[in-house]
């Protein structure tokens, strides 16, 4: 492992962030989940018409940005993966 310092955007509101970040990037939440044995609150948003992709927690008293992307194709609807309970076609 290895610690590298990199720029986050941040704000003590949460509402405030998550609504640049739908303003900005046209983003909404699609799922959530806590981290950091639930001190903290990680928000996954995408934008379904160009396939831009936004990561931002929740720590503390603060909200960041942690990652934003654009056109993640791996993303847009996976191949069907068939289960061991799926009978041969």
């Amino acid at each position: 492992p290895k610690q590298v310092p990199f720029m986050l955007y941040c704000h003590q509101d949460q509402s405030k962030m998550l609504y640049s970040v739908q303003s900005s990037f046209h983003e909404y939440i699609f799922g959530e989940g806590d981290f950091m044995e639930g001190d903290g609150v990680l928000f996954f948003l995408r934008d379904p018409d160009d396939g831009s992709f936004s990561i931002v927690g929740t720590i503390g008293q603060e909200t960041c940005v942690v990652f934003n992307g654009q056109n993640f194709k791996e993303l847009d609807k996976p191949p069907f993966i068939p289960s061991e309970t799926d009978e041969d076609i």
